[in-house]
């Protein structure tokens, strides 16, 4: 069904109720997984879920590619060496500014990524196509 929705449903499969069921169970995978969190927490409060860990897992996945578990393992690998090679950036500016421009340079990378390669590295661009 992920590379050709069409063909699967000309086979008669019902596209929409895989679909569904895969819809419930990543949310049964995801609800046990933050019981599990609650519990070896023992304290949740909002503050502790920074949105800099959704930016890494989406900028790892716009490197990589998606439905690419090596695309997956290789944005990351270039994600952790743009940080920390960006570390040792040596300019007459405050620790906030340098810091401020780490995130910067990963940006503009991002945007050069996707400008030039939207499908990522290991992507396959068609499955990027709609409707194809």
């Amino acid at each position: 069904m992920r590379e050709d929705e069409d063909a699967a449903r000309a086979l008669g499969k019902n596209v929409f109720s895989y679909k569904l069921q895969s819809l419930a169970i990543a949310a049964l995978l995801g609800s046990v997984a933050g019981y599990l969190l609650a519990l070896d927490l023992a304290y949740l409060s909002p503050d502790q879920f920074d949105p800099s860990v959704t930016f890494t897992g989406y900028a790892v996945l716009i490197l990589g590619g998606l439905a690419s578990y090596v695309g997956i393992a290789a944005g990351t690998a270039i994600l952790w060496v743009l940080l920390e090679g960006t570390r040792f950036i040596n300019l007459p500016l405050s620790a906030e500014q340098i810091a401020a421009l780490r995130f910067v340079i990963v940006g503009v990378v991002l945007i050069g990524l996707m400008a030039f390669r939207p499908e990522g590295l290991f992507g396959k661009r068609e499955e990027m196509v709609l409707g194809g």
